[in-house]
């Protein structure tokens, strides 16, 4: 639930200074302030913010994969172990076949690795590579295919009920900013545009003050859980 809150802390400090532009410019110099920022940061997203998906193995997509179990882990390892001698396993093969044949699969091939014995990332492309229109196939599904999955996730209970979280706190805090806004113009407040965006510095400070002890906490928490449940 942290990352859906993180956009609207963003966006009440925006409410501060878009208060300010208004009682002393008027709102419509929002827009014309933006707008140069906008721009800048649709440059500097195509110049510095390379595309970072590439197509892993197959063997890796324990995640998706619902055929597969905790036998298949071990197999997994036998599988990077071979990597370690520079060779790499084909199609993992079906239930039936027997755990060396799972391993084996297709006739191993070279391949980069580390020294852990991991497989070794895609090379960085260079800056200009980068600037290419067309970079690669990041899947080999087809569109259609994919237009159709975005849709049919939502049937997905836990993909739901992120949505609907996320959804939730985005429109709590659009019916909070109208609301304060109509609530401090009026008697007895009488705040201006201005009064009304500092109205949103508590949150703020609140909101920051939330992200650090979460943050300062989280990971300690999440690693002993982890200790506490065999690295699960």
């Amino acid at each position: 639930m942290g990352r859906p809150e993180s956009p609207c802390r963003a966006n009440i400090s925006v409410a501060i200074i878009a208060g300010v532009i208004s009682a002393n410019l008027g709102w419509n110099y929002n827009f014309y302030i933006l707008f140069p920022f906008v721009a800048l940061q649709w440059i500097l997203v195509i110049l510095f913010v390379p595309e970072t998906s590439y197509r892993r193995d197959a063997m890796y997509d324990i995640d998706t994969n619902s055929a597969l179990d905790l036998n298949h882990l071990g197999e997994l390892g036998e599988v990077e172990k071979r990597a370690r001698a520079h060779e790499v396993e084909g199609p993992v093969a079906s239930s039936d076949a027997s755990t060396e044949e799972k391993a084996v699969g297709a006739p191993a091939t070279r391949v980069p690795t580390t020294a852990s014995g991991y497989r070794a990332p895609p090379p960085l492309k260079t800056f200009w590579q980068n600037m290419a229109l067309y970079t690669g196939t990041y899947s080999s599904d087809n569109v259609l295919k994919m237009i159709i999955s975005s849709v049919a996730i939502i049937t997905n209970i836990g993909a739901s009920w992120t949505i609907f979280i996320s959804g939730l706190l985005v429109a709590w805090y659009v019916a909070i900013s109208f609301l304060s806004a109509q609530l401090f113009y009026a008697p007895p407040y009488l705040f201006n545009a201005a009064g009304v965006g500092y109205t949103s510095t508590g949150p703020l400070i609140g909101g920051i003050l939330g992200a650090l002890s979460c943050g300062f906490f989280m990971d300690p928490m999440l690693k002993w859980l982890t200790r506490l449940n065999k690295g699960v």
